[in-house]
């Protein structure tokens, strides 16, 4: 069945290096129903996820350098209403989360394969209700649509992307003393005093906590990782390419967490809803965000977990293929080479 979503891409033909790359985003229900979209995935919510595919002088990619977030479950406030026949846009700064100050010819289109969307019943008018009803059953369909090209041409400083800010900003790294081979002693190596801002003393308290968690359950998975039936069933099918891609990243988190001192920022700047936090690959800042402080301090989806998945992101640069369990173990049977980069898959695997 056709999708009834057909997305849009609207940019100015040129821009100079110091300007913000303006994109409008136009999203157009063309079927006959009134639907709650989800705005995660996409320019609706601004660029906090790899909803775009942008390539540079027909030849390189574009990284994403974007916040790399641990989501929960969608509220209300997350769908926007699309009547029939309607359509809804957002202005976003491509800038932001992708780097296309530097002077060149660029295409860009979208990257939507699964928008999440809600049908309204007839008996059912309210964004809240609907969104409940369609709680464990939403349907999904990929954006069709959406290119366009311009040029940047060479002016001022170029504009630093949010991660590259984040990685400007961090600290230089202290070390314990410990060599970074993990020809070292492990059972040796111990986490940096980590430097908390913000939040109360008991939920520094519960951060402590859950940052040690996750480094033991980290250390635990590079000691005892193997081919076995918990393998299969987050990371697929084992082969020595995949085990070792797998094992590496542990490995690196371990290291990095012995080496470096990390901030937590407690004060939720910069969250959204259904956020647990989010960082940047290879900064050494983590933000903690609203879901963080209601999921559990152990197990599933836990505080600890969340650290695991952040970490995942920053020392090892994993990226956000899919969220949630019942998606991370279907990644693993349908693309193990995906699962083995996906921070969801290394968090479940460890069972925080």
């Amino acid at each position: 069945m056709a999708s009834v979503l057909k997305g849009k891409l609207v940019a100015s033909k040129s821009y100079d290096s110091a300007e913000k790359v303006q994109l409008r985003f136009e999203l157009t229900n063309g079927g006959k129903k009134d639907l709650f979209v989800l705005k995660w995935y996409t320019p609706l919510e601004g660029l906090n996820s790899d909803c775009l595919t942008i390539t540079r002088n027909e030849k390189s990619k574009v990284a994403y350098d974007g916040p790399m977030v641990k989501r929960g479950n969608p509220s209300a406030e997350d769908y926007i209403l699309v009547r029939a026949g309607a359509m809804v846009s957002a202005d976003v700064d491509v800038g932001e989360s992708y780097a296309v100050s530097v002077p060149a010819d660029y295409k860009v289109e979208l990257n939507i394969p699964g928008l999440e969307h809600i049908p309204i019943p007839e008996e059912t008018k309210t964004r809240t209700a609907t969104v409940a009803l369609a709680k464990f059953a939403p349907e999904k369909s990929k954006v069709t649509g959406g290119k366009a090209s311009f040029k940047v041409t060479k002016g001022g400083a170029p504009l630093p992307t949010r991660g590259k800010v984040a990685r400007l900003s961090n600290k230089a790294p202290k070390t314990n003393g410990t060599a970074s081979a993990m020809g070292a002693v492990m059972a040796a190596a111990a986490i940096l005093p980590p430097t908390l801002i913000g939040g109360t003393l008991a939920r520094q308290k519960q951060v402590k906590k859950a940052i040690d968690d996750s480094f033991r359950l980290v250390e635990k998975a590079v000691a005892a990782i193997k081919d076995d039936a918990k393998y299969k069933e987050w990371f697929g099918n084992h082969t020595v390419g995949r085990f070792n891609k797998a094992k590496t990243v542990y490995t690196k988190i371990h290291e990095r967490m012995t080496s470096t001192s990390f901030t937590y920022n407690l004060t939720g700047v910069g969250c959204q809803s259904g956020w647990f936090a989010y960082t940047f690959k290879d900064s050494t800042t983590i933000f903690l965000c609203g879901a963080f402080w209601t999921a559990p301090q152990n197990g599933t989806d836990s505080k600890a977990g969340t650290l695991v998945h952040e970490h995942s992101h920053s020392d090892a640069s994993t990226d956000d293929v899919t969220y949630g369990q019942a998606s991370a173990r279907a990644l693993a049977i349908s693309d193990p080479d995906s699962a083995v980069r996906n921070a969801d898959n290394f968090e479940y695997f460890v069972g925080g």
